[in-house]
């Protein structure tokens, strides 16, 4: 018993002083206590080129998905970050005009800021970049890229609007059925009055309540559009 005792002593004290690495098996020159993080790919080392979102790290940073820096990968790597890429910005992230000025791959990304009607959807979240209060109408107000709006007089931004007064952005649309008269506020959108004989420039809908296209100072009746100014007695 003695002899094997000793016997295992020997043992584990010769393994103790023993140091011992695998050695470069894709004979790229580096070992993995140097960094290399796939030493079966001579194609991965620290001083790789890495080629993005390819599902291999090459350069061994720990990053194939996030380009720009945001701390986000990019949808094409299953991330949530709609533009990753600093040195191919798709045509949809450029802004409709010079009127804006154009963010960067790292400001686009689900925690950037919405900045309304530029064209841009920095915060990824694949809603219009012009129905700001959600209602489903373009705002009348901002152009696209194409020079077109759409036809929502009130959209979030613009609450201090006369003729929306009082009023949730998102109520303001012409698909508003129910219009309160002479409250100050156009929730249907409609600014432009039916009659062509009426020629006042400063036509409001709002005191137009029988849309007939006379305002209430304009005719002795405004709840029966059969009634008008120009009506004659026979």
């Amino acid at each position: 018993m003695r002899h094997l005792v000793s016997s295992l002593f020997c043992i584990a004290s010769i393994t103790a002083c023993v140091s011992w690495e695998a050695p470069d098996l894709d004979g790229d020159g580096l070992l993995a206590s140097e960094g290399d993080c796939d030493d079966l790919n001579g194609a991965s080392n620290p001083g790789a080129e890495e080629i993005w979102y390819d599902g291999v790290d090459q350069n061994c940073d720990g990053n194939d998905g996030d380009k720009d820096g945001d701390g986000f990968d990019s949808w094409q790597v299953g991330g949530p970050d709609c533009w990753d890429d600093p040195d191919s910005p798709p045509p949809a992230f450029l802004v409709v005009s010079s009127d804006w000025q154009q963010p960067e791959a790292s400001e686009v990304h689900p925690d950037a800021a919405e900045t309304w009607y530029d064209g841009v959807d920095q915060n990824c979240d694949e809603a219009s970049d012009f129905d700001q209060d959600g209602d489903g109408y373009l705002s009348s107000k901002h152009a696209d890229a194409e020079g077109l709006v759409g036809d929502d007089c009130i959209d979030g931004s613009e609450l201090d609007d006369p003729n929306g007064a009082g009023l949730d952005p998102a109520e303001v649309n012409p698909g508003v059925t129910e219009d309160t008269c002479y409250d100050g506020t156009n929730a249907d959108c409609d600014s432009d009055g039916p009659d062509p004989l009426n020629t006042n420039g400063d036509y409001l809908s709002d005191n137009d309540c029988d849309g007939d296209g006379w305002m209430l100072t304009e005719e002795c009746d405004d709840s029966d559009p059969a009634i008008e100014p120009n009506d004659a007695p026979d």
